[in-house]
């Protein structure tokens, strides 16, 4: 069942993957942002002064810091499923080797039929930072369930800000989570 169910392991290997196909995702452009919308959630917001960013999340997520790791700098849990559903993760990555370390991470975790779909770029909060937006689909072979995930993808001089929302295929709310991954900006 779901306390056996180890989310954050395939989060961040998503996390990585995107981090392959974002930056290189052709897509439709949106146009900037004129005025910024009222959200339909209270935010959170985590700023992060070492990579010169933020982004707001609800405020029923919960905060996470055990899952930090060399890549990972934020990780928060949503409200579903006990606290554990969607997963919010932030990644920084050395944009000149992120192909090789999703590889070697993606390996060694137990997804499999993972489907990367690029959507294209969007503007961001501060109207003129552009990002790449993909989904990806993978079945989660420990968990026994079908996975979703919506990825931002940012370059911001030598490395990759990349942002997660993954959930469970059933519980997936993609605009919920393109509302949240819109609040992301540039410092």
């Amino acid at each position: 069942m779901l306390k056996h169910f180890n989310l954050f392991s395939m989060v961040l290997a998503v996390s990585i993957t995107i981090a392959l196909f974002a930056v290189c995702a052709p897509g439709a452009e949106t146009p900037p942002a004129n005025v910024t919308q009222e959200l339909s959630f209270t935010p959170l917001t985590y700023t992060n002064d070492q990579y010169s960013f933020l982004i707001q999340y609800p405020d029923n997520y919960k905060e996470d810091k055990s899952k930090e790791n060399d890549t990972t700098i934020f990780n928060a849990v949503g409200p579903l499923a006990g606290n554990r559903i969607p997963v919010l993760t932030v990644n920084i990555f050395d944009a000149d080797k992120a192909a090789d370390q999703g590889i070697d991470l993606l390996k060694s975790r137990s997804g499999s039929d993972i489907k990367i779909t690029p959507l294209g770029e969007i503007t961001l909060a501060d109207g003129k930072t552009r990002g790449k937006i993909s989904t990806v689909a993978w079945y989660n072979n420990d968990a026994k369930f079908d996975m979703r995930g919506l990825s931002l993808g940012v370059i911001k001089g030598n490395y990759q800000i990349t942002v997660t929302i993954t959930s469970i295929f059933v519980m997936y709310n993609e605009d919920k989570y393109m509302e949240i991954l819109k609040t992301f900006e540039l410092k």
